[in-house]
């Protein structure tokens, strides 16, 4: 199995870091079944198309979500409403929300740690 790159293994840090260990991110592995119904999608358009960081984001901020599969060639998401057991699957990078981590903050909580991505911060604070 090939090791992921210096840029994964830093992405792997950060999402470590954004969702305190509660998404598990492994490369060359896919989460089988339980495809999301594009209807269900927050953030990632119903195409798919998104960036794996993206794709860690639709799957840790919805709370349909326990798992996905990301498809760098393809550019696709795939977030799953079940975890399955991971299978091999070469360049594919996949997940499983550990649920019990995901539900101790709520989701303006996770998303302050993530630097806030969805906004823009305009220095204002409702504390």
């Amino acid at each position: 199995g090939g090791s992921p790159g210096d840029a994964s293994k830093g992405l792997l840090a950060d999402v470590a870091r954004w969702t305190e260990k509660g998404l598990d991110l492994h490369f060359d592995s896919d989460s089988p079944q339980s495809d999301m119904p594009v209807g269900a999608f927050k953030f990632i358009p119903h195409t798919r198309v998104a960036t794996l960081l993206e794709c860690v984001r639709e799957c840790w901020f919805n709370t349909q979500c326990l798992a996905f599969a990301h498809d760098p060639e393809s550019g696709e998401c795939w977030p799953k409403t079940q975890a399955h057991p991971m299978a091999y699957k070469p360049k594919i990078a996949a997940a499983h929300v550990d649920q019990s981590i995901r539900s101790k903050k709520k989701p303006d909580e996770w998303l302050a740690l993530w630097g806030a991505p969805a906004a823009k911060s305009t220095g204002n604070s409702t504390g």
